[in-house]
């Protein structure tokens, strides 16, 4: 932890006199810093981490995931969409998560995040923050440097403890911050050093650039979207100031506590999954690709459904892998050990006559799954004699060809 507690120079408080501010104490009467939790170990990020890495949602072109995708799976869960947008962004941004070709994938960070190892997770949250701030920054040319080289990371932590235990209010949030960077460069390298940090006063006389209107801006949006910065309606005016998390990731406080989360897994009779949101993320993960979610919250909740097993590719086996997951951790009840120990046989060998849109199942077992497979039907004209498929004269041939093949099935 940083040596907050010095003395703050003479300089310094009389900057701080010049601005209206309102003791913490007063707005949050009632908070205890020791006791508070970190809102990085909340169910809601480990939620969002484990449907990003599901599979059932695509990553855009700018690492974000898709409206489509993300909608579906939301309306599902019943879990906000804008949450799913929002805290996968700052995932990605903090390499907690990684996209390669348009898929989501455990990121450099993801380790330190799932265990929530603090000395290990404040510079991934503080690099997720830098990298916020360059997107919503762009590259601009005026800028002197890029956010990684910008030290603006320190230059909150010499906020924080100039105004420490203070709210400012919003509306003068740009000047301070301006005049703050404004201070004498070689002043300012002389306290940072007293408190820990490591600057140089050219370092420190770029920051006036960086804090123009647009960076004040993209500045303020970040530490929103990180959940670094909260604003308090008080007395007819809006008062800002710095998370716990956010002083905690600066060094200028304790680690927060972890959230208590269960990580337990329950099954009931008819299916219904309730897994503790302190399970391991990949656990999670592997319920969202195979269960339909329901509910999020510390005990997500998920269903056993055979519409979703029989969506997967034929050459792979859901149900076992589902029966293997839960029963690692619970005994299965007889019938859901029935349901999962008797997944009907899928895949085998069509041929397709492409001059009248006629397919021949291998066997009948075949003929049935393909009848009933929702991503196969509805290619399928219902007056087909028993034995053979036929596709309708308005559906595609090529995408129904296509489809087997992802599924598994083989084309001749």
């Amino acid at each position: 932890m940083r040596k907050s507690k010095l003395q703050t120079p003479t300089f310094v408080r009389e900057f701080v006199t010049q601005w209206k501010t309102v003791p913490l104490q007063t707005l949050l009467p009632d908070v205890d810093i020791s006791k508070e939790e970190s809102l990085y170990s909340q169910y809601w990020y480990r939620a969002v981490a484990g449907m990003l890495l599901s599979g059932r949602v695509a990553a855009t072109y700018e690492s974000r995931v898709n409206k489509t995708d993300g909608l579906r799976l939301c309306k599902e869960g019943n879990f906000n969409p804008g949450w799913l947008n929002e805290l996968s962004w700052f995932l990605v941004q903090a390499n907690v998560i990684s996209v390669k070709r348009n898929r989501f994938f455990p990121g450099d960070c993801f380790s330190a995040f799932d265990q929530h190892a603090f000395e290990t997770l404040r510079p991934v949250v503080c690099q997720g923050v830098l990298s916020l701030l360059q997107a919503e920054t762009g590259f601009k040319v005026h800028r002197p440097t890029t956010v990684w080289s910008s030290k603006m990371i320190e230059f909150l932590t010499l906020y924080v403890a100039a105004f420490s235990g203070l709210a400012t209010r919003d509306a003068d949030l740009a000047k301070i911050w301006l005049g703050l960077s404004q201070l004498p460069a070689e002043d300012l390298r002389a306290w940072a050093a007293d408190i820990g940090l490591d600057l140089a006063a050219d370092e420190i006389r770029l920051w006036p650039r960086w804090l123009d209107g647009k960076g004040v801006t993209a500045l303020r949006s970040t530490l929103y979207g990180s959940r670094w910065a909260y604003c308090t309606p008080y007395e007819n005016d809006h008062w800002f100031s710095l998370s716990f998390d956010a002083h905690s990731a600066l060094g200028l406080s304790k680690p927060l506590l972890r959230q208590p989360l269960p990580s337990q897994i329950e099954v009931d009779a008819d299916g219904l999954v309730k897994a503790g949101a302190g399970l391991p993320i990949p656990t999670l993960a592997r319920l969202y690709c195979l269960c339909r979610p329901i509910k999020v919250r510390e005990s997500l909740e998920f269903q056993i459904d055979k519409k979703r097993l029989s969506q997967f590719p034929a050459d792979q086996s859901p149900a076992v892998e589902l029966r293997e997951l839960l029963g690692s951790h619970v005994t299965l009840s007889d019938k859901v050990e029935k349901f999962l120990g008797n997944a009907p046989r899928r895949g085998g060998q069509v041929t397709f006559i492409p001059c009248s849109g006629v397919v021949i199942p291998e066997n009948e077992a075949t003929e049935k799954a393909i009848r009933k497979h929702p991503r196969l039907k509805g290619y399928l004209a219902t007056n087909a004699p028993s034995g053979l498929l036929l596709i309708k004269p308005e559906s595609d041939p090529k995408g129904f060809i296509a489809r087997c093949g992802e599924l598994g099935y083989v084309v001749k």
